[in-house]
């Protein structure tokens, strides 16, 4: 009899014991890393929980006033330079400006989503990039993923000051530690040749109009199909954009040779002053 009063004992203080511990770790407080961006009308934040837990959200507004939100839940586990979501649950949340209604539902994961899973850590300056090869997003689907957007904004001189559709945290630093050269070393090595170390520029050479017509318009709609003296051996690479000095003309670079390379403004009825054979064209224009 004693020795079953004594092993119910035992069992009690192992059940008190634990249920302290579990209530201990309800109480500990939960600390959150959150990477964002925000752009126009298209927003997303990466909420990354101490307990492991994460929260991706990604919200869209019409200008009408509708908009969409979409929280994906899960766990995720990282390293000094990777982060690994695992998604399981969807809420998401809708409201129509026209019937004034707001839907709210929830719906277990699938890749469908398209959500970003992995992601590489980029320390440049103040700011933490997470950066990813997967395109996700199917409020604004993307042609480019982060590292080239990210290649993309560098070359133009946006980067630093102006992120493109990627997330981001800024991060306190020595004040000797801002404006330095980017690390490209530390990116994938694949990517790295879309980073110029200096603006490339060029001079128009060939231009082609092109001409549509449209139903819905009285006029035809016209574009310009240009070609530059310059190719991938100056460091041009498809995708890239050039600009005049003036930011009345731009093209993207979507054909490409050694010495020469070909790209369209997708802008319709632009005058044809300013794609003049003879014009210059950079990568980017320092002030």
């Amino acid at each position: 009899m004693r020795k079953i009063i004594l092993y119910i004992i035992i069992l009690i203080t192992i059940s008190s014991c634990k249920d302290k511990a579990a209530i201990k770790e309800q109480n500990k407080p939960i600390d959150t890393i959150s990477y964002r961006y925000s752009g126009f009308n298209h927003h997303r934040k990466l909420d990354l929980l101490s307990n492991k837990n994460f929260i991706l959200l990604e919200s869209s507004a019409s200008c009408f006033g509708d908009y969409k939100i979409y929280r994906h839940f899960g766990t995720y586990n990282q390293n000094d330079s990777i982060i690994k979501l695992e998604p399981k649950q969807v809420e998401i949340e809708t409201y129509n400006s026209i019937v004034e209604r707001d839907t709210t539902y929830e719906i277990p994961y699938s890749d469908s989503l398209k959500v970003k899973t992995v992601y590489q850590k980029f320390h440049w300056n103040d700011k933490i990039y997470l950066l990813s090869e997967q395109i996700d997003s199917i409020v604004y689907p993307e042609s480019k993923n982060d590292f080239e957007q990210f290649a993309s904004s560098y070359n133009s001189g946006e980067e630093p000051e102006f992120s493109g559709n990627y997330l981001i945290r800024n991060v306190e630093n020595s004040s000797d530690s801002i404006n330095q050269i980017i690390p490209i070393e530390n990116l994938p090595k694949k990517y790295q040749d879309l980073f110029l170390k200096n603006p490339v520029s060029a001079k128009i050479i060939d231009r082609e109009k092109l001409v549509f017509n449209d139903e819905d318009v009285d006029v035809d709609l016209i574009k310009w199909r240009i070609k530059l003296d310059k190719g991938s051996m100056d460091g041009l690479r498809k995708g890239m954009q050039l600009i005049t000095s003036n930011n009345e003309f731009f093209i993207f670079i979507d054909s490409i040779a050694e010495n020469y390379s070909y790209g369209e403004c997708y802008v319709y009825n632009i005058e044809s002053k300013y794609s003049k054979i003879g014009t210059e064209m950079k990568t980017r224009w320092d002030d």
